[in-house]
């Protein structure tokens, strides 16, 4: 069986005689007629009734061609790839995104890459206090970040801001912390578990944004299960606000009204290597997720506004 074999079969389903798809594929019908012979004797079944003027697929028929419509559309792509790959462009792009970043305006950016590239593969990784890291040790081309201090080789890296994203402390309404009617300080924080994300690389692990000193902590691996252990009433800790601005809003968690952590803002930044050599889709993706505002009235919500 050869992929000119199904490419006939399919040809013919689609015009509906073995002139027609002769014609369309520029080629004898009695050639037409020998690949489609060959391929019913290869498989043993017949793919084509030829009792009435027109051939018809058979039910064994339908089947096959349902099958080689896939093949051939993955031939297709294979060939578009190959063109692509011609012309320079890399295969797949690698693009780590801090746990941070609220994805509502990323998105539409790697929809427009996708649309531009529609055979380029992304590979995101959702890291954790290591998006910078995994672009300093090669292991992404971008990433949308904070910067961590004092981290060698951060002077290498090539930063556009994006703008910023709000944290606050949070916690279930049932907490003790939420039935305090001060303001928090430090000591009434502490005397509480606090629910932390560890850095997702070895490299960073000492890193500790916005835990608090002498603090009892539980981990959690993502955002999520953070937000369902503080939504259980297990511990307060910091959230950004594009994740709980509906919890907020509906009472399901409280800000917590504490100095510590007023106005808690990280700045976010598109970043990638000076020196590092960049294909056309990197460079494009680069171009595209550059122009997202994080702060922009477009996507976040009058509470995140204010």
């Amino acid at each position: 069986m050869t992929l000119d074999q199904l490419l006939v079969l399919s040809k013919i389903a689609e015009t509906g005689s073995f002139r027609a798809a002769a014609g369309a594929l520029h080629r004898a019908q009695s050639a037409v007629s020998y690949a489609i012979k060959n391929l019913e004797d290869e498989l043993g079944v017949e793919l084509l009734c030829r009792d009435q003027y027109r051939p018809t697929l058979t039910p064994a028929g339908e089947a096959v061609l349902l099958k080689a419509q896939r093949v051939l559309a993955g031939t297709d792509e294979i060939l578009e790839l190959s063109r692509q790959l011609k012309m320079g462009d890399e295969p797949f792009v690698n693009l780590a995104i801090s746990a941070i970043v609220p994805m509502g305006p990323v998105i539409p950016a790697l929809k427009e890459v996708g649309q531009r590239k529609p055979h380029l593969i992304l590979n995101l990784r959702i890291e954790v206090l290591a998006a910078q890291i995994k672009v300093q040790d090669d292991q992404v081309d971008l990433a949308i970040s904070e910067l961590l201090p004092n981290k060698p080789g951060s002077e290498d890296l090539e930063k556009l801001a994006l703008g910023h994203v709000r944290l606050l402390p949070v916690c279930a309404p049932g907490h003790k912390l939420a039935l305090e009617d001060k303001r928090l300080m430090e000591t009434d924080l502490r005397m509480h578990t606090q629910v932390i994300l560890p850095s997702t690389d070895a490299a960073t692990k000492d890193v500790r944004a916005g835990v608090m000193e002498g603090a009892g902590t539980w981990s959690a691996s993502d955002f999520s299960s953070k937000r369902h252990l503080l939504l259980g009433g297990l511990g307060w800790g910091l959230m950004p606000l594009s994740l709980v601005d509906e919890d907020l809003q509906t009472g399901r968690l409280i800000a917590l009204d504490t100095e510590h952590y007023t106005d808690f803002s990280i700045p976010i930044y598109l970043m990638r290597k000076r020196k590092k050599f960049q294909g056309p889709c990197s460079e494009l993706m680069w171009s595209i997720l550059s122009a997202i505002d994080l702060n922009s009235k477009s996507w976040i919500g009058d509470r995140e506004e204010g």
